[in-house]
């Protein structure tokens, strides 16, 4: 009996001592670099296998409690172009995501790192290829595998959006041709999976290759399928400064957006927003003479490009121009097929700001006498209603001033055309 507790003895201290010791044995192995590029070379062999693409990695080096840094981290698409390229990644593993899924990271730093997100010759992007390979759909129970990284602080960082056929505008953002450089950013709950791109992004400044810059951007985002839904943002640019309590554009798929006009859905709201049109000639290079800013927004949109729907709660301009309204819009981008009803329910505004809407939008300035007359009629409160299009509307409006009051109702319709008509009359 003495000598059988001598041998359960020994053999409970040798478990003991292996379970103290194994783990530290393997610790100061894994720190030796020899054994990381060993550990290195087949993780890239493998996962250039699953993803049937290249893939390599400069020099990685791995932390004894789950810190990594990678340098020279390189992927490339399935058409021989580079996809992604990170020139430094420092994080923490943190673990599994709860279905297994997918590894969660956290305390991440990413430097000089390079992102070219292009439509392939089959009308797809090209990261969605990479992602779909990754993807374990045989797993029964299971998702598509990802990641999620809480708290990544972005420096130096270039996207680039680009699609098959470029737009080449004189000025302004390519939209099909995007470059957004030296972008810095601060991250949390970043999560990629599948083709689902989500996240809480705080402190982002970047520059568009167009001259556009963003100074300061924050906001909860999410991409997924057709829908680009963005919470709570803030912008601030030079000279505008853009607070958007929801946009989502919803589209079937990222078919949709080839026919953004009729086919993605817009719901948004402004609020305590200051616009100038020198940011927004960036997008619409037509507004570029205007040199024009407004304040003060509050304003809701719903529906599709083709099919808007505009509540203005208030927009001020100038010294003392305020606007509240409702717009309806059918059949944009065609202007003249294009009806609306607009409920103007005031319209405020002044001789000073009149001229300055004058001057930038229409380029020109306004009569002296005309000038003199609005001057002397102080404050001008505009009120009404239009409903129609170019060829054919109806409207009626009351003009308020401190020197009398107008009214006046205007009804346009084009006339039958009769034989021989080569001019279409209006009554």
């Amino acid at each position: 009996m003495r000598k059988v507790t001598k041998i359960l003895l020994k053999a409970i201290s040798v478990t003991v001592l292996f379970l103290i010791f194994c783990p530290i044995v393997l610790t100061l192995l894994v720190s030796l670099p020899s054994v990381q590029n060993f550990v290195v070379g087949r993780a890239v062999k493998y996962a250039s296998r699953r993803l049937e693409t290249t893939v390599s990695i400069d020099r990685i080096r791995i932390g004894a409690l789950g810190s990594v840094r990678v340098d020279g981290f390189y992927v490339e698409d399935y058409q021989q172009d580079t996809l992604l390229y990170v020139g430094c990644l420092q994080l923490h593993l943190a673990g599994m995501r709860g279905d297994r899924s997918g590894i969660v990271l956290k305390n991440g730093e990413l430097k000089d790192s390079k992102l070219y997100l292009r439509e392939t010759p089959d009308g797809v992007m090209n990261i969605k290829q990479v992602m779909d390979r990754i993807s374990n759909k045989e797993k029964k129970g299971g998702g598509d595998f990802g990641f999620k990284i809480r708290n990544v602080q972005v420096d130096d960082l270039t996207l680039v959006i680009e699609h098959r056929e470029h737009r080449d505008p004189e000025y302004g953002i390519d939209y099909s041709d995007m470059h957004l450089e030296h972008t810095s950013a601060f991250i949390d709950d970043f999560t990629l999976r599948g083709g689902m791109i989500g996240g809480d992004i705080r402190n982002f400044s970047t520059t568009e290759h167009c001259g556009f810059r963003i100074d300061n951007f924050k906001g909860r985002f999410l991409v997924d399928r057709g829908i680009i839904d963005l919470r709570d943002f803030e912008i601030v640019t030079d000279k505008s400064a853009i607070r958007l309590k929801s946009l989502v554009l919803r589209g079937e798929n990222w078919a949709s957006y080839k026919d953004f006009v009729h086919n993605v859905a817009i719901d948004g709201e402004l609020y305590d927003t200051s616009v100038s049109t020198d940011d927004i000639a960036h997008f619409a290079p037509g507004l570029l003479p205007w040199k024009l800013a407004v304040k003060d927004m509050q304003v809701s949109v719903a529906g599709s490009v083709a099919d808007m729907n505009v509540d203005v709660q208030n927009i001020s301009f100038g010294e003392g121009t305020s606007l509240r309204t409702n717009v309806s819009l059918q059949g944009l981008p065609d202007i003249g097929r294009t009806t609306m009803a607009v409920d103007l329910k005031r319209l405020a505004t002044c001789e000073a700001d009149v001229s300055r809407l004058a001057s930038g939008i229409g380029g020109s300035e306004l009569p002296e006498r005309l000038r003199s007359v609005m001057n002397g009629a102080g404050e001008m409160i505009c009120a009404g209603r239009f409903n129609g299009g170019i060829r054919s509307f109806a409207t009626d409006l009351k003009l308020t001033t401190q020197a009398g009051n107008v009214s006046v109702a205007v009804k346009r319709t084009p006339m039958n055309m009769e034989a021989g008509d080569t001019v279409r009359r209006y009554a």
